[in-house]
């Protein structure tokens, strides 16, 4: 492998959530505040195993390419 800078890359994710509510549903701001812990916790849970296993496999792929130059 030649001598110089060595190639990166960044990921970023963005992830935006909005709730909507039917014409008749009048929510206490406390349960609201409950449902949103509750989703947010959960989808937390899922997206940092889905990161970690992203994570993971572009470290492999890079790994297998880095020793292709080696």
């Amino acid at each position: 492998m030649e001598n110089g800078p060595i190639p990166s890359s960044t990921v970023h994710t963005l992830i935006q959530l909005r709730a909507e509510y039917a014409k008749d549903f009048t929510p206490k701001k406390e349960d609201l505040q409950a449902a949103e812990d509750v989703v947010l916790g959960l989808l937390s849970a899922k997206f940092q195993k889905y990161l970690q296993r992203q994570q993971r496999e572009l470290v492999e792929e890079a790994q297998q390419i880095r020793r292709r130059y080696e």
